[in-house]
């Protein structure tokens, strides 16, 4: 009477073609080439990954049950073997819909009304040492771990509550064998009635599925790959819905340049590049050979804003020249610029420990150090800590997985909402997010982040405030500035204190991070991400004319 409620069967078919060939000299023939021929043998096999469950008894009886007392039924092994290489769960449940609608134990020869004797079962979720009240009865397991204890006794769920489960194993991966020795336990009155009283036990093995990985989750939506790469432009909300591994992280390529950057699903619920934007304006791109972005590769048309389209930068962005500075920067709160200050990357956090705050500008020549043609930026005369490199990190700062920490383009704010003029956006009514610009230099099927003003509310899922919702979850921020930021620099965020571009050259780089939203606050000022090794303010406001790095969240 013990049963399997459900098992996973999978077919996979692997075809291998494995070419024979042979070879022969026709004897006498005057010509020195070989005749040969080919056949081809068709090689498949079935794989079948597989579950079952093996009970070493199927019977459970408690055979000397004394009135007023106590007493345990024999021990039954439950063993689940399996070649699944994601786990499994066993359950357990009472009742069967043919035979018991029931928690109890039912006198064998019982007429089905309410007065038939029977042994009550205790309540599920319940639990305890000794079953204290009267024509009682509850079950108690042991799992295959060397000298586990028995648990105490606990109530099952019916066969049919599809909202409660007992769960007697949970694995994460294979496993040849496992097993838990179960028995049940009765308390009987000194007036019960005597008999066979019965029910029935299911044990459910149940396989797990691949968990859903970013990976899995855009193979599953048959997306398809750019020099191994699923791609940036590829990701919609049902992808990033899919994903059940949170702080799970993906490479993926952006079709506009063939860069490639790291992605995460967060605890937000929300996937987001965990790498800053390094998209180069007004150079021809890959997917369209000229300096126009459009909407089936950028940010452009996907939010309310539906007209724009398309959007030609009027002005290239700056390389920094060998000094650190950017000759033709020009400190504008309505016109787009943007820098590219080299391949550099961020080592401020080394994976452990913050390093010391400073305001040394890293990226400026007199804190250069060349050797052997790399170039390293250190925080002092000493030549102690290096904050920017290069090239990707062999010491401090390996944490970062190389492209993680990677600086970046700076752009102040009309850049980053690819507008070549943003005076439009000059009123506080735009405090409201769906009033901001929607449009932006990420790629399609991302957005910039938003905020809703200096002192955000943040705590639920959902907030508009989503750079503060990351700062609540990674960093512990409860809208105080006196906070490490080590949970934002950390995997699997990566934030970097990359500074900004103001005035031409580069400012509080390795001490201060901002990062831009797309969220007004006033006339010429628009909220940033803002914290540096001590402090947090995830909707801080600047100047919309400073440069600024960008992250991008997926719509």
């Amino acid at each position: 009477m013990v049963g399997m409620k459900r098992l996973l069967h999978i077919s996979i078919i692997i075809i291998l073609t494995v070419l024979m060939g042979s070879g022969f000299y026709l004897l006498g023939a005057t010509s020195t080439s070989a005749l040969t021929f080919s056949s081809d043998v068709d090689i498949s096999f079935t794989f079948n990954p597989t579950i079952s469950l093996s009970l070493s008894s199927s019977d459970l009886v408690i055979a000397n049950l004394a009135p007023g007392s106590v007493a345990d039924s024999n021990e039954i092994t439950v063993t689940v073997s399996t070649n699944t290489a994601y786990g499994y769960t066993l359950n357990a449940t009472v009742g069967q819909q043919t035979n018991y609608e029931t928690r109890n134990l039912i006198l064998d020869d019982y007429s089905g009304s309410s007065s038939d004797p029977i042994f009550t079962s205790l309540a599920y979720g319940d639990s305890e040492s000794t079953l204290a009240t009267d024509n009682t009865w509850g079950y108690a397991f042991k799992t295959s771990t060397a000298n586990a204890p028995w648990s105490n006794y606990s109530g099952l769920p019916l066969y049919s509550d599809s909202n409660n489960v007992t769960e007697l194993i949970d694995t994460d991966g294979a496993a040849a064998s496992d097993y838990v020795t179960f028995k049940i336990g009765a308390r009987a009155a000194s007036t019960q009635a005597g008999g066979e009283y019965k029910n029935v036990i299911s044990f459910i093995a149940v396989a797990k599925p691949e968990p859903v990985t970013l990976e899995v989750a855009y193979r599953a939506a048959n997306k398809t790959k750019l020099n191994g790469y699923y791609k940036l432009q590829d990701m919609d909300s049902s992808i990033c819905a899919a994903v059940e591994v949170i702080d799970d992280e993906l490479q993926v390529i952006d079709t506009r340049d063939n860069k490639v950057y790291w992605i995460a699903k967060l605890a937000d619920n929300h996937c987001w590049m965990t790498q800053n934007l390094d998209l180069d304006l007004g150079t021809p791109t890959l997917t369209h050979n000229s300096t126009t972005l459009y909407h089936d590769d950028t940010d452009l048309g996907w939010g309310t804003d539906t007209a724009t389209t398309s959007w030609t930068p009027n002005r290239a962005t700056i390389a920094a020249n060998p000094y650190g500075s950017f000759t033709g920067w020009s400190n504008q709160y309505t016109q787009q610029y943007s820098a590219d200050p080299g391949d550099w990357y961020y080592a401020g956090y080394d994976g452990t420990t913050l390093l010391a705050s400073t305001t040394v500008n890293y990226l400026t020549s007199t804190n250069k150090v060349t050797e052997n043609g790399i170039t390293t930026v250190y925080n002092d005369a000493n030549y102690t800590t290096a904050y920017f490199s290069n090239h990707p990190f062999t010491g401090a700062g390996t944490s970062n997985n190389g492209t993680h920490g990677h600086v970046g383009n700076y752009y102040n704010w009309s850049a980053a909402v690819a507008s070549n003029d943003t005076s439009a956006y000059a009123s506080s009514t735009y405090s409201n997010p769906d009033n901001n610009p929607q449009n932006s230099i990420c790629p399609a099927g991302w957005r910039l982040p938003t905020v809703t003003n200096a002192n955000p509310t943040y705590e639920t899922e959902g907030s508009k405030n989503e750079f503060a919702r990351l700062a609540k979850l990674y960093a512990g921020y409860s809208g105080k500035t006196s906070l490490s930021s080590a949970g934002l620099e950390a995997s699997p965020l990566f934030f970097a204190r990359s500074g900004g571009v103001g005035s031409g050259s580069l400012e509080n780089s390795g001490f201060t991070a901002f990062y831009w939203s797309s969220s007004v606050d006033s006339d010429g000022y628009a909220y940033v991400l803002k914290f540096d090794a001590t402090s947090v303010a995830p909707a801080d406001d600047y100047g919309r004319r400073s440069g600024r790095p960008v992250r991008c969240i997926a719509r």
